[in-house]
């Protein structure tokens, strides 16, 4: 029998992007990935998927900062762990802490959604292409990770995708492919309407308390790293009610107050998106198309070069080399090799406690 064909969110996306930069990675053509290929922002990434993936299922830590923790020392640190890393994982415990104790009270209730005694985080749907696998005469599958399930106040069911990022991105959110296929495959794989995605959104900062200056007043700067309920309680703490602060203080609180809303605030964030029936109908449309362009053999590939490549293409000095007609082979040869896929070894060494708690 063929081997199956799957396809990826993330394999359409490159596909568009850069049909040279698609040949060397996708699973589907060369399958490459550089020798030194580790990540700490994806490390990072990891762990606090997983901190939440317990903390949001059977809470068996009983909070996500002691979750990643555990989650930290499965690693060895002089020879798997880089000074990013390091720093990264001091980052995860206020993080954390601050989304449970704080964060999450003052925001829209979601509680995760349950099938058969088993908490929906981290689910990997695979769903067969029938149409495609009819025409190449394999399965073809497209494949999805849902990061978790949730159910609003009506009880209707939206996917959450957890991001960690420096800065928050929502200009995308309205075009995002990943949204509209996993609306489409949710809907399939659940047998029931899906609203839409959640899109949570962590900044990799800490919400600190306000600052003190050194003539004991509370600083005023509105850059500093809280949130408007911290700085509020620190004025009613220091002055003894809001009706002693001064002007500049008001001000700065004012402003603190404009990024809070009943989706977030300026450290974590909702953005909520729906897709309609004829989106996800349509989604389904382009998934077989561009899966028809993918696996055409006599695609022609060529790169497709922005201002973008210099620090988001681990493939560029290959693509140098191609375009100016020197050995590439030579370098791929000695820097990149055959994908290995997500190590996931880390979860065997994972120490969970004796009891657990299901939230």
């Amino acid at each position: 029998m063929k081997k199956s064909i799957s396809i990826h969110t993330s394999d359409r996306i490159l596909f568009k992007r850069c049909r040279r930069k698609w040949d060397f990675i996708s699973s589907l053509r060369q399958n490459l990935e550089p020798k030194d290929s580790f990540s700490s922002a994806a490390w990072f990434g990891t762990g606090i998927h997983f901190a939440l993936e317990d903390y949001h299922g059977y809470n068996k830590f009983g909070h996500p900062a002691v979750a990643f923790e555990n989650y930290y020392q499965c690693f060895d640190r002089q020879n798997e762990l880089n000074m990013d890393c390091e720093t990264l994982a001091t980052l995860a415990p206020g993080m954390m802490t601050y989304y449970t104790d704080e964060w999450l009270p003052k925001r829209k209730k979601f509680q995760t959604y349950w099938v058969d005694g088993k908490p929906q985080v981290e689910v990997l749907v695979t769903l067969e292409l029938k149409e495609l696998s009819k025409k190449f005469k394999r399965p073809v599958y497209y494949s999805m990770r849902f990061d978790r399930v949730v159910q609003d106040e009506y009880g209707r069911l939206w996917i959450m995708d957890y991001k960690t990022v420096t800065k928050f991105d929502t200009g995308k959110l309205e075009t995002d492919p990943q949204i509209s296929a996993y609306s489409w495959g949710a809907e399939i794989y659940y047998n029931q309407p899906i609203e839409g995605m959640i899109y949570l959104q962590f900044k990799k900062a800490l919400a600190d308390e306000p600052r003190e200056l050194k003539n004991g007043e509370i600083s005023v700067d509105k850059s500093q790293s809280t949130t408007y309920y911290k700085y509020r309680e620190m004025l009613k703490f220091k002055y003894g009610s809001l009706a002693n602060i001064s002007e500049k203080h008001q001000e700065c609180m004012d402003y603190l107050l404009s990024y809070e809303s009943d989706l977030g605030d300026n450290f974590i964030r909702y953005d909520m998106v729906r897709r309609n029936d004829y989106e996800r109908k349509k989604e389904y449309d382009i998934i077989v198309a561009e899966t028809l362009d993918m696996m055409n053999k006599k695609l022609s590939l060529y790169p497709n070069p922005t201002a973008d490549c210099y620090w988001d293409c681990q493939f560029r000095p290959v693509c140098l080399s191609q375009n100016d007609g020197s050995d590439y082979m030579h370098i791929l040869n000695n820097n990149y090799t055959k994908r290995k896929g997500e190590d996931e070894k880390w979860r065997n060494k994972i120490h969970y406690p004796q009891t657990s708690q299901q939230k």
